[in-house]
């Protein structure tokens, strides 16, 4: 069912760092690509709350890095 092909909807602060490294992305550029402010993004990689949209979206961007 296309239910279970949908990526987990937890993404962690880790997470969100670490995608920030495999990224090679600073606060910035994170901001940019995600189209937030550099301090909501500041947030997610302390201790914020991940929604799910941005979770999401940073997983686009990480299965994407290669095609662009």
């Amino acid at each position: 069912m296309w239910l279970e092909a949908l990526p987990p909807a937890e993404f962690t602060n880790d997470d969100f760092r670490n995608a920030m490294s495999e990224l090679d992305q600073t606060l910035d550029g994170m901001a940019r690509a995600l189209e937030l402010s550099r301090r909501q993004v500041a947030y997610y990689a302390k201790d914020r709350p991940i929604p799910r949209h941005v979770g999401l979206a940073v997983r686009y961007l990480l299965e994407h890095r290669h095609s662009a």
